[in-house]
């Protein structure tokens, strides 16, 4: 098998972390965006989970695919990359 497409190889559990880690790095940069880079951004990294959790999920949604699957985690890490600047800059609050 070609190695680009080892990705596709991964049991569902290893692609699930391995989305997971590359969406936390991501929410971890956009700690440091302001203004409207950061609103690009978050939607960047929406479209990065609609991706990576149909790569992961792609054996299990074949025979019965609904699009209401990618809503929340779209909502949510939109929701979460645009609002968390607001959050107070404390130690316990930044953990």
């Amino acid at each position: 098998m070609n190695k680009a497409f080892k990705f596709l190889s991964l049991s569902k559990r290893q692609k699930f972390v391995f989305s997971v880690l590359i969406l936390s790095l991501g929410l971890f940069a956009s700690e440091f965006l302001h203004g409207y880079s950061l609103i690009g951004f978050a939607f960047i990294l929406s479209a990065m989970t609609v991706v990576l959790l149909y790569f992961s999920l792609k054996n299990d949604i074949r025979d019965t695919f609904h699009y209401p699957i990618f809503i929340l985690p779209v909502l949510f890490t939109l929701s979460f990359v645009v609002f968390y600047p607001l959050v107070p800059a404390r130690l316990l609050t930044r953990i």
